[in-house]
């Protein structure tokens, strides 16, 4: 699924509706050593596809919730992880920038999760991206 700005929009507003916050979108880039990742596995094939994408420089922005006391990666766990292996520090994001304090559940799944640096993503190459299999499946039918 595309990082889109309809995509932010619709987060934008289900973060406000449901937190009772205001939050904004701003566009730049990010440094990657200050995100704190919300999912703590990527798939291995995936990731390949990902730097595949990268080396050709066709990665999609991220996209990133900004609190008073975090850079939350909402979106492109898969990209962060492929750029650090290329040595990419900084990526393109939107940001959804929220300026008062709030307890994000995706904070919470981070914290539980011991989730602090992008570092802390596993790669997993002991099952395939559902998208990545259900197309492996259709070529092999062909």
């Amino acid at each position: 699924e595309r990082a889109t700005t309809g995509k932010v929009e619709k987060l934008i507003e289900t973060l406000e509706n449901i937190h009772g916050v205001g939050a904004r979108e701003t566009r730049h880039e990010v440094d990657l050593e200050k995100l704190t990742p919300t999912q703590g596995k990527v798939y291995a094939d995936e990731l390949e596809g990902r730097r595949y994408e990268l080396q050709r420089g066709l990665a999609e922005p991220l996209v990133v919730i900004k609190t008073p006391n975090d850079l939350l990666l909402a979106d492109g766990h898969h990209r962060v992880m492929a750029a650090a292996q290329l040595g990419i520090e900084e990526m393109d994001a939107y940001v959804i920038v929220i300026d008062e304090p709030v307890e994000l559940g995706m904070a919470e799944t981070a914290e539980k999760e011991n989730l602090e640096t992008i570092a802390d993503i596993d790669a997993v190459d002991y099952a395939h991206h559902p998208l990545v299999e259900t197309t492996q499946r259709l070529q092999d039918r062909q």
